[in-house]
């Protein structure tokens, strides 16, 4: 009796651990952000360039200009011996690739086309003290047209801070966002320019609470809006990061133009070198052929 009291308890409460670990994975987001939120503190450090050097003995003539506080100079130098790739075609001597290449290109490759480009427009209005509303056009990938929606998220602030993500499914997608922010000031001067009224959009209404989007017009594939839904659970969740960094972003970009006023940077010299290539081109040959 007591084995069976004991199987008994130990059934419960192995069901009743489950349960709360259901419970808790169905409450988190799906989406999950794969990139730190820039705060304009992290130093973007130029590529080094390796400067082309050409000897004084090889330069047949140059020229120099002013431009905007520039200085251009312009030089014609000797010849540098190119491979003639059309006589390597026609003499099948085509360079060969080794195996271990083309393993390490289909690699890289494939984890490329494993990531998603997600591709929107956005209009951010701010109009008086009204919260923001964002009008977003999204292309998706392989379809015939563009999807718009509406939405009660600022999509200023995803534009700086979300770069890379997953959605729901597993999809890694990398965000590319175009975004303009209109407020009531910047829309009566285009309108007075264009001797238009100022008509504000018709925005919908928005329940308190979380960001949402309502697409318009055409019914969507829900698959398709997964990476869209995924946006707005980050924005969800992430909103107080995404402010704070936003902020933190202007201030760094006021303080980097002060310094830029303080110190202006020295104006930097352009060489443009060429030589003539006295070859005749592909379609002087094939004329010369016939």
């Amino acid at each position: 009796m007591k084995i069976l009291l004991i199987s008994v308890f130990a059934t419960i409460a192995a069901i009743q651990i489950i349960k709360s670990e259901t419970e808790v994975s169905s409450d988190s987001s799906p989406a999950v952000l794969l990139n730190s939120i820039p705060d304009g503190t992290q130093e973007i450090q130029s590529p080094v360039r390796q400067e082309f050097q050409v000897s004084p003995s090889n330069i047949l003539e140059s020229r120099s200009y002013k431009q905007s506080g520039c200085n251009i100079t312009i030089q014609e130098i000797k010849p540098i011996p190119l491979p003639n790739l059309s006589e390597e075609k026609l003499s099948g001597k085509a360079s060969v690739i080794s195996p271990e290449a083309v393993s390490w290109m289909s690699k890289k490759y494939a984890k490329r086309n494993a990531v998603n480009m997600l591709r929107l427009s956005a209009k951010v209005y701010k109009i008086s003290n009204l919260p923001a509303y964002s009008f977003v056009t999204y292309w998706p990938n392989k379809a015939d047209s563009s999807i718009s929606f509406w939405s009660s998220a600022d999509f200023s602030l995803i534009a700086g801070g979300i770069q890379q993500f997953s959605d729901s499914s597993g999809q890694i997608h990398q965000l590319f966002l175009i975004h303009e922010e209109i407020n009531d000031c910047r829309e009566r001067i285009i309108a007075t320019r264009r001797e238009m009224p100022n008509n504000p959009p018709e925005i919908p209404e928005f329940p308190d609470g979380e960001a949402i989007y309502k697409p318009i017009g055409v019914s969507v594939d829900a698959n398709s809006l997964l990476p869209i839904q995924a946006l707005h659970d980050l924005y969800n969740e992430k909103l107080t990061e995404l402010s704070r960094a936003s902020q933190s972003r202007e201030e760094a970009h006021i303080k980097k133009l002060e310094e830029l006023q303080l110190h202006p940077q020295e104006d930097k010299s352009i060489t443009l070198n060429f030589w003539r290539d006295e070859r005749p081109s592909n379609s002087e040959e094939k004329a010369g052929a016939k």
